[in-house]
């Protein structure tokens, strides 16, 4: 047989990659293509092929196939074959992976200006009283409750590190505050 060209080898091998879907049960057809219609390997050929590739742990399919292109044109067929069968279903999951993140992306956007924090002033789960840890200037935090918190004043006024305040309400994850009466400014 006359020696085939690294191109012909990767383009049967794209087309079996692309058309082979069910695993082993594919050897069938494989080796009706390969031994029968082809002629590029013999029937011996083909059962010794496939005796080493169920020795060798691994998919099955993408053996056969390097097999194939090693006994036809060594390293470089055996190259060219592996990528032709593993090219399709690899160029098919990055496609999907990238619509798939997209579509993660896409909905992450637009939902992301939808999510709010409830108002939990007043309803027993943040606290009412706290202390000004960072001076708000006009933001920065209040210790209320056992923990720090992103506030402000609602005139937006600054106020010193170690002023007590009382929570007046909630925007998004900021409380704002005000300071409690006799309490410096």
């Amino acid at each position: 047989m006359p020696e085939l060209a690294l191109g012909r080898v990767f383009l049967v091998f794209l087309r079996l990659g692309a058309t082979a879907y069910g695993g082993p049960a594919m050897m069938a057809y494989l080796k009706s293509d390969l031994v029968g219609k082809r002629h590029w390997l013999s029937e011996q050929e083909f059962k010794e092929g496939m005796a080493l590739c169920q020795v060798i742990p691994g998919a099955t399919m993408v053996q056969i196939c390097t097999y194939t292109g090693y006994r036809l044109r060594g390293i470089p067929g055996a190259l060219a074959a592996s990528l032709g069968f593993i090219l399709p279903a690899f160029l098919t999951m990055t496609v999907l992976t990238a619509g798939f993140m997209g579509l993660i992306v896409v909905t992450a956007a637009r939902t992301r200006n939808m999510v709010t924090a409830p108002d939990l002033v007043g309803s027993g789960v943040l606290p009412s009283l706290g202390e000004v840890r960072r001076p708000l200037a006009p933001l920065g935090s209040v210790y209320a409750g056992g923990q720090e918190w992103t506030a402000r004043t609602a005139d937006e006024r600054s106020l010193d590190r170690g002023t007590q305040v009382r929570v007046v309400r909630q925007e998004g994850l900021t409380l704002i505050v005000e300071p409690m009466e006799g309490a410096p400014a």
